[in-house]
């Protein structure tokens, strides 16, 4: 399955979820994998619940709760006592950019049926995925029991750890909604035909690209007044999300992250092709293949992102190979000497105790 990685890049909100770092902080006996102020390892699902195949990076702008749990029947106690609690904050927040991702493995004793009956059970609204063979999921987070639940702020990085947030939401919801961090604009306000209910529900939730692909898939064979409706709805959607978007690869390019970039700049040409900002992707990609330093630095940041990911999981050997790849690719740049800080570093790691 694709990452859509501009699918929920873009926060069309006047308030966004944000949480203070100073003040957050592990749990007291906390045992799974820690990732305290750092980028937490990626998702490896093999079935998702409520969505497409999602993962962290892709969820630019918003706080996540992310939380491992068990379908197994000895869990289920919890779940019957709290699952009101996280519907109930789902439905609070979920609209100012709070995302909530629930992770199971599948076990012989709680094999795909069980878990989707306990899906539906709940009638759950969230994001819930189910972990690819052999568990990658939970082994990259060393997950030692469940619930295990990490809270994510707006730059990616993990800011509370624990075992079962919801119980002491109360302590941690001020500082979810600590502060605004952007003022941003909304798509005009609309009632939206019956026809449109599986667009709306894309659209509340930033899932741009799906909106885009159900709006032209409906608009074959539609009704005038369904077309019209469509059309000015596309026209919206590119104007005010589009701008947003190439912000963000702006941004990723000032970091010299031409690998990212690159991927959200590939899925706008493919899912906005035909709007102005699927072009501008266009156009963008096409300057990508004239200039040579972001040559360097495509493959380069590709190294580095690779390297991160393997830090992530405490791969020093590797991580620090893939260091001195990035480096050797960009020596002459910022991207290149960050590199090579990183690849001392993970020397360092290897040498400890020797």
């Amino acid at each position: 399955m694709r990452i859509r990685g501009a699918l929920v890049s873009a926060a069309i909100l006047a308030c966004v979820l944000t949480v203070s770092a100073s003040t957050a902080r592990a749990q007291d006996g906390f045992q799974s994998g820690s990732f305290q102020g750092t980028k937490p390892p990626h998702l490896k699902c093999d079935h998702w619940h409520n969505g497409e195949d999602t993962n962290l990076p892709d969820l630019y702008d918003k706080v996540v709760l992310l939380e491992f749990f068990s379908a197994q029947d000895e869990a289920q106690g919890y779940y019957d006592r709290y699952m009101g609690e996280y519907k109930k904050l789902h439905d609070e927040l979920g609209d100012d950019g709070l995302v909530i991702i629930m992770i199971t493995p599948e076990r012989s004793s709680a094999p795909r049926a069980k878990i989707d009956a306990w899906v539906k059970k709940h009638d759950l609204k969230f994001l819930v995925g189910i972990d690819a063979k052999g568990e990658p999921t939970g082994q990259a987070y060393k997950i030692k029991g469940v619930p295990t639940t990490y809270l994510i702020d707006v730059t990616g990085k993990v800011v509370w750890e624990g075992h079962g947030i919801i119980r002491t939401l109360e302590k941690w919801r001020p500082q979810i909604l600590d502060k605004k961090i952007l003022e941003v604009p909304v798509l005009p306000a609309r009632e939206f035909p019956s026809s449109f209910g599986e667009i709306e529900s894309f659209i509340k939730v930033r899932r741009w690209n799906q909106a885009i692909e159900r709006i032209e898939k409906l608009l074959k064979g539609a009704s005038d007044e369904d077309k019209a409706f469509g059309e000015k709805l596309l026209a919206d959607i590119d104007s005010v999300a589009g701008p947003r978007l190439l912000a963000k690869i702006e941004k990723l390019e000032g970091q010299e992250n031409y690998d990212r970039a690159k991927s959200m700049l590939d899925a706008m040409k493919k899912d906005w092709k035909g709007l102005a900002t699927g072009e501008a992707a266009e156009e963008k990609l096409k300057a990508y293949k004239k200039d040579k330093k972001i040559k360097a630095l495509l493959k380069a940041s590709k190294y580095f992102n690779e390297a991160e990911d393997a830090e992530r999981v405490e791969e020093w050997k590797k991580a620090g190979g893939l260091y001195m790849k990035a480096y050797k690719a960009a020596k002459d740049y910022d991207l290149g000497a960050r590199a090579k800080a990183r690849a001392d570093a993970m020397i360092a790691k290897l040498t400890e105790g020797k």
